[in-house]
């Protein structure tokens, strides 16, 4: 009997042992109001969130920004900044 006990103990030990170096495929959940990601000189390239997060260097919601940056590189700058009216 005792040899059983001592026997059902090591392969306890063994099973233990074993499953616990065998990796799981558990994935990680992360959650985020917003995402900015940033290029090297530190200026924010992708921004991803509902709403888009709020950036310095943004200048589609900025209006004024828009029609100096943006607008002037077309033929017609006021038809180019008809898509920027409020709806």
């Amino acid at each position: 009997m005792r040899r059983f006990y001592i026997g059902s103990l090591l392969l306890l030990v063994i099973a233990f042992i074993t499953l616990s170096f065998t990796r799981t495929n558990r994935f990680e959940l992360i959650r985020a109001k917003g995402i900015v990601i940033e290029d090297a000189n530190g200026k924010d390239r992708i921004l991803i969130g509902a709403p888009v997060p709020d950036s310095k260097h943004r200048v589609r919601t900025d209006i004024v920004l828009v029609r100096k940056y943006w607008a002037s590189e077309f033929k017609n700058p006021d038809q180019y900044m008809g898509w920027y009216k409020k709806k």
